[in-house]
């Protein structure tokens, strides 16, 4: 019945489209300056659109923020490097604070070092160790150090968790002042509005997820690791590979990492094998499965992400093993002789159409 109710209400303002097409572009406000008190997270078409405000980076638009993160390619994670560089950011990457063991490299180097960021007229702090995601309105940027110390309760403050999705919610804060309505009419005139903005903001892509209720897929942090290696002479060793699915709430990584406390490849090599991959983004069409039958040489860490972007998963699965090589001689043609000292695979599966 509430199915039929968004239908209804998507038949009503399809109708309005026409008396309203004029007025779209008050919807991307392409000229307004990106930290300006602005509505709602606005659009922008520009490659790498964003800037060093001197605490942070400033993504004026979701779009351009989108256009980083959402599965970007070797080359474009690349040429955000190189600008980033060039901004002389100061990133939580490269904070004393941070863990050691880092959960993307890549989007720890665009949080800035107090993990804040802006996206159109929102200022955003990451606690993955409290699994919260603090809001502020640029407006209210003389409340920053709120952020800062993870005042919760101050006034103006949003706060909402990493699993989910926080730039869509904070894209149906355009409805939430909805007043002079009973309950029955405000969810249904709620409903109406959130479907025509999809079709403003997204076309067909944004209307679906508006009608799609797929849930997220797992918990946070949701990982496995390979078993603690013993060589032959019983003395731990330690490598280990995992495979892991973070959410972040306006970033949600799966990926899969080597690492081993030394980088001596004269003696050892460790090779990390992604065997098989398969993920489905909420609310649209399954990827994979993807089946990678070769392997990354490791000198201290490896990194290697299946999924990144601001979509969370419905489901995910993925296999990798971890081989760890000990050189035992050179044969006739003068090359180093490697034997597997030991070798473990690691799972992870949340509905997925795979078994473990």
């Amino acid at each position: 019945f509430r199915m039929m109710k968004k239908y209804f209400a998507l038949l009503l303002l399809s109708v309005s489209l026409f008396f309203f097409s004029c007025k779209k572009e008050s919807l991307h406000l392409k000229n307004e300056v990106a930290n300006a008190p602005q509505k709602g997270l606005v659009q922008s078409n520009q490659r790498l659109d964003f800037y060093n405000e001197g605490r942070f980076l400033v993504f004026p638009s979701r779009k351009s923020y989108e256009n980083v993160v959402n599965e970007p390619s070797q080359e474009k994670i690349n040429e955000v490097y190189r600008r980033l560089d060039s901004l002389e950011h100061n990133s939580w990457y490269n904070a004393e604070e941070r863990a050691e063991n880092t959960i993307d490299g890549y989007f720890e180097y665009i949080l800035s070092v107090d993990r804040t960021i802006q996206i159109g007229p929102y200022i955003i702090k990451i606690n993955p160790e409290d699994e919260l995601v603090m809001v502020l309105h640029y407006s209210h940027i003389n409340q920053y150090m709120d952020l800062v110390h993870n005042n919760y309760d101050a006034a103006n403050m949003m706060v909402y968790s990493t699993q989910s999705e926080v730039l869509d919610e904070l894209e149906k804060n355009l409805t939430d002042n909805i007043e002079d309505l009973d309950p029955i009419e405000e969810g249904w005139f709620r409903d109406g509005v959130n479907i025509f903005i999809g079709i403003l903001l997204g076309g067909g892509d944004k209307l679906e997820e508006v009608l799609c209720e797929e849930t997220h897929a797992g918990g946070n942090g949701d990982h496995e690791s390979t078993e603690e290696i013993i060589d032959r002479n019983g003395k731990p060793i330690a490598a280990t590979a995992e495979i892991a699915y973070f959410k972040l709430g306006v970033y949600f990584t799966f990926y899969t990492k080597g690492s081993r406390p030394t980088s001596d490849d004269t003696n050892f090599k460790m090779v990390l094998f992604i065997r098989d991959y398969w993920f489905k983004k909420r609310c649209r069409s399954p990827r994979g499965p993807y089946d990678r039958d070769y392997g990354y040489i490791v000198s201290k860490e490896g990194f290697y992400n299946l999924y990144r972007g601001v979509r969370a998963l419905n489901g995910y699965h993925g296999k990798v093993k971890i081989e760890l090589l000990q050189k035992i001689g050179v044969d006739n043609y003068g090359d180093d002789v490697f034997r597997i000292e030991f070798s473990d695979y690691a799972t992870i599966d949340k509905n997925s159409p795979f078994t473990n």
